[in-house]
């Protein structure tokens, strides 16, 4: 038997290319239990600390830009070749590194560094590169949800 997602879930899920915070997940009604049951029966799938794509499948290029940046937890904003993908000024290439820009305030999240304000280049199998600090006026896109 499938348990059905309380209402907000679908909505995030539906906005978000079927990828949810736990944080989301549990303000939503979830508990921690039906989350981890989710991700220890394979329904879901960890993408990054406390980011879940909501299938089992491979992750879509678009679940794994929002989970780069819900990954940051806030202020993330896709920044430099990844914002041009978005306005498609470049191809999606498979494998291609995402590129997210945080301010010095958010420094204490998972995927972070040292660095004042820096962007982050992550990669679909994980791998995490910091490009520099990086000047927050930057044109960039912001994904809001």
């Amino acid at each position: 038997m499938t348990q059905q997602l309380p209402g907000e879930v679908d909505e995030l899920l539906s906005r978000h290319a079927a990828v949810i915070t736990r944080a989301q997940a549990l303000a939503a009604g979830m508990t921690r239990h039906a989350i981890q049951a989710r991700l220890d029966g394979g329904r879901w799938q960890r993408l990054h600390v406390g980011v879940y794509a909501v299938n089992s499948g491979r992750p879509t290029r678009e679940s794994l830009l929002w989970a780069a940046v819900l990954g940051v937890r806030s202020g993330g904003v896709l920044c430099h070749q990844t914002a041009a993908e978005l306005h498609g000024l470049r191809d999606v290439g498979k494998g291609r590194k995402i590129h997210v820009m945080v301010p010095s305030w958010s420094m204490g999240t998972s995927i972070a560094s040292s660095a004042p304000t820096a962007c982050l280049g992550d990669s679909a199998s994980g791998g995490r590169a910091w490009a520099g600090p990086q000047d927050m006026k930057t044109s960039a896109t912001r994904i809001t949800g």
